[in-house]
């Protein structure tokens, strides 16, 4: 219950965001924190080919990551509606030449050329999607995987359990979990 009450209202924030640059850098800045210690937790470099799946309508992870780690990231999301406003936003920002925004499913995505994947907190079906990036990420490959700290799920636990290598208390009730495939 507690995650599709923060799915709506990151749905909205963003959306709102998306037409209100002000509001739009606060957002993202109330979120960089987060993404930096990721960073830090992932020890990312400027040679990672970094993925975010579920970029979102204002792709913050994925500015902030380009930001800082001068990498080319590319950015998925299911819904067409969102990645519109997120291709609209990169835009804006000047930032098509760092940021590729995508349509895509993480289900499906061959993620074989990444060796870097950030799974965001909204992804609907996180088992599966984790599924897909866990079985075609390469071997030292790093998965940062966001969820609620209260969410469950058989599939997901058995790869935290085998392959986190460690995890960072995020913002409300939200961790950051590093899996590395061995």
């Amino acid at each position: 219950m507690f995650k599709k009450i923060l799915d709506w209202l990151y749905y909205f924030f963003e959306f709102f965001g998306n037409h209100n640059m002000l509001f739009a850098k606060m957002y993202i800045y109330y979120h960089k924190s987060s993404v930096l210690k990721e960073i830090k937790l992932a020890g990312l470099k400027s040679t990672d080919r970094i993925l975010h799946i579920g970029c979102g309508a204002i792709p913050y992870t994925s500015i902030i990551l380009s930001e800082e780690t001068n990498v080319r990231i590319v950015g998925i999301d299911r819904q067409k509606k969102v990645v519109n406003h997120a291709r609209q936003f990169v835009k804006r920002l000047n930032l098509e030449n760092k940021i590729i925004i995508k349509k895509q499913s993480g289900e499906t995505l061959d993620i074989s050329k990444f060796n870097v994947v950030f799974l965001s907190y909204g992804v609907i079906d996180t088992d599966r999607v984790l599924k897909n990036v866990f079985e075609k990420i390469e071997k030292n490959g790093k998965i940062i995987l966001r969820k609620s700290t209260s969410d469950r799920n058989e599939y997901v636990d058995s790869i935290i359990s085998k392959y986190a290598v460690n995890r960072l208390k995020l913002l409300l009730a939200q961790e950051s979990i590093l899996i590395v495939k061995k």
